[in-house]
């Protein structure tokens, strides 16, 4: 199958990719806090009501996909 997007899985750059790609994630946002661990992404942020947490997520994260 030929593969459009992202990098095939156990492939010798895959790793390598990966961390050039999700290493500028920090950089698309400085209201989100990131926390990496190997291939886990974990996104922090805190406020009073989970209406404007998901708000300002989603709002934060299509930055994400400009870039990406």
């Amino acid at each position: 199958m030929k593969i459009v997007y992202g990098v095939p899985k156990g492939s010798v750059l895959g790793l390598l990719r990966f961390l050039l790609f999700i290493n500028d994630l920090p950089s698309v946002s400085n209201k989100l806090k990131f926390y990496f661990f190997a291939d886990y992404t974990d996104i922090y942020y805190e406020t009073d009501t989970p209406e404007k947490l998901a708000k300002k997520v989603n709002t934060e994260l299509k930055a994400c996909e400009v870039i990406a």
